[in-house]
């Protein structure tokens, strides 16, 4: 008898060919050995013409007629309509996936706030009081809990206006800068109905990171808040803001790591962490340079030198007001912050600074920088969580600096993102038939 297992990456198994052998029909199969009638490998090509799964005609050890070939399902998914999906597109697919697998909650406790609210992505979803202990003992006060519904279905996507409209300004959500030129970015919005009482809710879920220490608690922890050490991406869904609608109708923000493109991720953690640096000034003086080169995260760029008594070899994190004290009169004004700009190929975010000293060596045209967040290999592994890595003259009165950013590195390191993201992701798009040695049939699947 066969057997036919489902594999994601097994290797073929070899057989030898036979020259009497019937030619192998049209279509996706790999290695066929038609004397024993053993399929080594079936795959479902992108670009093979027909609709239909490739299926193969086979016969066991005792003459009993079988088909091996993939499920017609899977070969639809992996051929597809037409073009391949927008990266964007592709990593809502891959929220979805773990979102059916996955056992995870998370929970939005706001002190300020009667009710504390607990998602389980795919499951459902519920508002709860947790036990409150009595002032001078005693039994705790009761908590209360009602379920706002059970996953019902997806129900379509939203704009990021919107989204804006429905919940306001929410300071603790960071969504990747847009990319000029790419598809405008959505909310994918999923349905939990048939709660207590018909309360409903509708989840938002967008490309973002929410910082736990603002909201959001870790997962397994629903009535505590979350430790501000941990990154921001460390769990797979983070809900930021629930908002209450007429009859029993519920609202709610959740942001994703998984819900986002890599490239939009590594944008989404620069633009993070360049906010928390405003007010801050970034300074350093490379061994026997004439100039000190400042960065004041979104405001301006200067390079100058050091007063007497005063000079840096190396680094420095100042806040602006201690920058100012400190810093020379002379020097020159490189730029002010003057727009955001994302990579489109990589997702790297600059701060384009504009405007700066006139510049003599060209005729008076306005000095300007871009200031690159970026993993600097060098820094990895250091102490240093920012620093100011580089600054470069790379045309007259035009800079290129870049600032380290270790949570860039520590995104690429992050094994615990990356298993979510493949387990996400990952698709069957082949069989392998082989002989059981004990002559009996089966199907692992």
């Amino acid at each position: 008898m066969m057997r036919i297992a489902l594999v994601a990456l097994a290797a073929a198994l070899a057989a030898p060919p036979d020259d009497d052998a019937a030619p192998p029909p049209d279509g996706d199969a790999a290695g066929v050995d038609w004397q024993r009638r053993r399929v080594v490998r079936v795959f479902a090509s992108p670009f093979a013409g027909s609709s239909e799964a490739p299926a193969y005609a086979m016969t066991d050890a005792l003459g009993r007629g079988y088909t091996c070939g993939l499920d017609g399902a899977a070969v639809a998914k992996r051929r597809g309509a037409g073009a391949a999906p927008s990266a964007a597109a592709s990593a809502i697919e891959g929220y979805k996936a773990w979102r059916d697998s996955s056992r995870e909650c998370a929970a939005l406790a706001l002190k300020q706030e009667y009710w504390h609210y607990e998602l389980c992505p795919g499951r459902s979803a519920r508002q709860f009081k947790p036990p409150k202990p009595r002032p001078r003992g005693g039994a705790a006060a009761p908590g209360a809990s009602h379920a706002l519904g059970a996953f019902s279905s997806a129900a379509g996507e939203a704009s990021l206006a919107e989204v804006a409209d429905v919940f306001g300004d929410v300071d603790s959500v960071t969504l990747p800068p847009a990319v000029d030129g790419a598809p405008p970015r959505t909310a994918h919005v999923e349905l939990y109905e048939r709660g207590d009482g018909g309360r409903r809710l509708l989840a938002y879920v967008v490309c973002g990171l929410v910082h736990v220490g603002a909201a959001s608690s870790r997962r397994g922890s629903l009535d505590a808040y979350g430790d501000d050490d941990d990154a921001d991406w460390a769990d797979a869904v983070r809900v930021a803001r629930v908002v209450e609608g007429p009859r029993f109708t519920y609202r709610a923000l959740v942001a994703s790591p998984l819900a986002c493109a890599p490239r939009d991720l590594r944008t989404a953690v620069a633009a993070q962490a360049a906010a928390k640096l405003e007010g801050k000034c970034l300074r350093r003086r490379w061994r026997g340079d004439w100039w000190t080169y400042e960065v004041c995260v979104g405001d301006a760029v200067r390079q100058f030198r050091q007063p007497p008594g005063r000079d840096h070899d190396g680094f420095g994190v100042l806040a602006a007001a201690d920058a100012a004290a400190s810093r020379d009169p002379g020097g020159f004004a490189i730029g002010s912050f003057s727009h955001v700009a994302v990579a489109p190929a990589t997702g790297a975010l600059s701060h384009v600074h504009a405007g700066g000293d006139a510049c003599d060596a060209t005729d008076g045209e306005p000095r300007d920088a871009a200031v690159r967040f970026a993993c600097v290999d060098a820094f990895r592994g250091r102490s240093k969580k920012v620093a100011l890595a580089s600054a470069a003259e790379t045309a007259t009165c035009s800079y290129d600096i870049v600032v380290h950013l270790a949570a860039l590195c520590e995104l690429d390191d992050d094994a615990d993102l990356h298993e979510k993201r493949a387990a996400g992701t990952s698709t069957i798009d082949h069989v392998d038939c082989f002989r059981d040695a004990d002559g009996e049939a089966g199907n692992l699947a």
